[in-house]
């Protein structure tokens, strides 16, 4: 799972790193990704942290979570970032978050087709 997601992460391009916390599977990762192992299973929230955490130590200005089982398509970064871009942090709630990603996700589509 983890290599299908990693090649289409690449697929997708627009993205500048990415890192791999291994929470204890010893995944094979490979050679030019990094990957970060903690000690023990620190459970699904606390090896979220520590790659948000590596991440934040690299300057990231803008972090994807996504799964090992998760495939992304092509561009699938483009209309985030552009969503991030576009918004006041100070007013933004979670929901209004994912009601603008979904505009903006209608939007592209509309271009699209």
């Amino acid at each position: 799972m983890l290599q299908a997601c990693l090649a289409s992460v690449a697929a997708g391009g627009d993205v500048d790193r990415v890192i791999v916390v291994d929470n204890g599977a010893n995944a094979e990762v490979p050679i030019d990704i990094e990957c970060v192992r903690p000690s023990r299973n620190l459970g699904y929230g606390g090896g979220a942290n520590a790659g948000f955490r590596r991440a934040a130590e690299l300057g990231a200005t803008a972090i994807a979570l996504i799964n090992d089982d998760v495939v992304v398509e092509p561009g699938w970064l483009r209309p985030l970032i552009a969503a991030l871009d576009e918004v006041d942090p100070d007013r933004l709630s979670p929901r209004e978050a994912l009601e603008e990603l979904y505009r903006l996700k209608q939007v592209a589509a509309e271009r699209d087709s």
